[in-house]
């Protein structure tokens, strides 16, 4: 018996599909490995955070006023409970009792 030529070919294009289908499959478990992913993402962050030194760089040379106020408000921001703790202990005594304290919180069942 004798195969029908139709067939032949159709089992021929399903092998080559088959093949096809394995290689693109071993092609996409290549891409989503998760070391190459985080290597790629480290790369491109690595790469953008330079150009933005650089353009932050730049700005910084032509507007020095400008970035030295907004160094000293982020400064300012960071660092301001120790700024503030500063400011208190620096002021003087006069300054402290002239500044009206704040009442302890009653508690439930504390009548006064």
């Amino acid at each position: 018996m004798t195969e029908d030529p139709a067939l032949a070919e159709a089992r021929r294009k399903a092998a080559a599909a088959r093949e096809r289908l394995v290689g693109n499959a071993h092609a996409l478990q290549e891409r989503l490995n998760p070391s190459l992913i985080a290597g790629n993402l480290w790369a491109d962050v690595r790469q953008r955070s330079g150009a933005m030194a650089t353009d932050a760089a730049r700005v910084a040379t032509k507007r020095p006023l400008a970035t030295s106020l907004v160094a000293a408000g982020l400064a300012a921001l960071i660092f301001r409970k120790p700024l503030a703790s500063l400011v208190t202990r620096l002021r003087t005594p006069t300054e402290r009792s002239a500044t009206p304290t704040r009442r302890p919180r009653r508690r439930n069942g504390d009548h006064r």
